[in-house]
């Protein structure tokens, strides 16, 4: 009996833990960045994670993620950071492994023939990190995301663009860099 009730848990657990794509999101997050500010600070709602926005970039409003950074002169290209909700679970238990495949799963959804680059764990301190790079079928878009189990919360920190939109690159390099915990 016992063993049902984990395996029901984890079922439950695995069907929810997957970033969603955005038209998949039931309950998206606004941003909160004030509007028409400019933000060189973000610190997520949850008061854990706090970014330092690059030069050229400024929030946009995107119901989809709670930031979502982009550049007027790239239109196409976006940074941004979603907490997915997640579903009950035992807490401290959120395996990496798990979020990643529904992260990938997710995109593979919304792009048959999507092409994986790079899938590797990354070390952060305190928590346990997974690096994704995949390539669009036609290579006119990538998507690098770096996905995040600190605690109980799921933190995904991505950049979607053009593969040579080298200030993209450049600014998803000085935020990553510019993490910090509390």
């Amino acid at each position: 009996m016992r063993r049902i009730g984990v395996v029901i848990l984890l079922g439950l657990f695995t069907a929810g833990c997957g970033a969603r794509p955005a038209h998949e999101r039931r309950d998206p997050a606004p941003t909160s960045a004030p509007s028409g500010a400019p933000l060189t600070e973000y610190k997520s709602p949850d008061g854990a994670l706090i970014l330092q926005i690059p030069d050229g970039w400024h929030a946009s409003k995107n119901t989809d993620f709670v930031l979502f950074l982009i550049r007027d002169d790239q239109p196409d290209s976006a940074l941004s950071l979603d907490i997915p909700s997640i579903p009950p679970h035992i807490p401290g238990l959120i395996p990496l492994g798990m979020v990643t495949d529904g992260y990938l799963d997710d995109l593979r959804k919304l792009w048959p023939g999507l092409k994986l680059q790079t899938d590797e764990p990354r070390d952060i301190p305190d928590a346990k990190a997974h690096f994704v790079h995949a390539v669009w079928p036609h290579h006119d878009k990538v998507e690098s995301a770096l996905l995040i189990v600190k605690g109980d919360h799921v933190y995904i920190l991505r950049a979607t663009g053009a593969p040579d939109h080298k200030e993209l690159w450049s600014a998803y390099d000085q935020l990553l860099a510019s993490m910090k915990w509390r």
